[in-house]
């Protein structure tokens, strides 16, 4: 199977980690999360008593408890659901390179460039043994699918006023690339966010977000996403399958 970073892929600001030789590679375990978060999102979407035990979750308001607590609450009961998710073991990937390219951390509600660095990226077709029946991987497919579209279409809507030279970019991948790639995903650090994008779930609920906003102090929006202005991209948008499906 390969995993092709489409638009620049970062691990951290302060870069990719190293094997022991020196080799760069991008952390399994950004991989598995990619997909953990893609499936909880769908699944709080497509599946009623999911759904309805993640909303009796965030409802409890446990006294003391953080967001971080909540959001491992939360996972424990997506592995619960579907056990063979936590199960999922995805090897660190070696990089065959790395390039370093400016990035600019870009506000959403505003589109202000809050900060402005080179960050050491990938842009590769990698090879991932990454054991699905079948059943599995189509699980996975239409949960990657369903995240990454409507991230696309979130990020386009606040950006065009901001950014209009990202029309490109986004009407080839909402348009194109999210409908044909095989088990699309957002990959890696594409947001200061720490939860990359798992709380977006609570946002059409008005009483979940406001819980969120009240109890823990967080928006459950991303604030800001990296770009590429170079290339006139986005950070983090990937796929698992075949390079042949576009």
């Amino acid at each position: 199977m390969k995993l092709v970073l489409y638009s620049p892929v970062v691990a951290t600001p302060q870069g990719f980690p190293r094997l022991e030789d020196g080799t760069p590679y991008l952390p399994g375990d950004q991989v598995q999360q990619a997909l953990w978060t893609a499936a909880f999102v769908y699944a709080t979407h497509r599946d009623k008593a999911f759904r309805q035990a993640v909303r009796r979750e965030v409802m409890a308001e446990a006294p003391q408890r953080d967001l971080p607590e909540l959001m491992a609450a939360l996972e424990a009961l997506l592995f619960e659901r579907w056990p063979w998710l936590r199960d999922l073991s995805i090897p660190d990937l070696p990089l065959p390179n790395v390039q370093m390219r400016r990035a600019w951390w870009v506000r959403l509600r505003d589109g202000e460039v809050l900060k402005d660095e080179h960050l050491e990226t990938a842009k590769a077709v990698l090879e991932v043994d990454v054991p699905l029946t079948e059943e599995q991987y189509r699980f996975l497919d239409a949960a990657g699918r369903s995240f990454t579209e409507a991230l696309a279409d979130a990020e386009w809507r606040l950006f065009r006023q901001h950014l209009p030279g990202l029309e490109a970019f986004y009407q080839e991948l909402k348009g194109y690339v999210l409908k044909r790639a095989p088990l699309p995903l957002r990959l890696g650090y594409w947001t200061e966010d720490p939860y990359q994008g798992r709380l977006l779930v609570f946002w059409r609920v008005p009483e979940v977000r406001q819980v969120v906003r009240r109890l823990y102090r967080h928006d459950p929006r991303p604030g800001t996403v990296l770009y590429a202005p170079a290339e006139k991209q986005t950070f983090g948008w990937a796929w698992l399958g075949e390079v042949s499906a576009l």
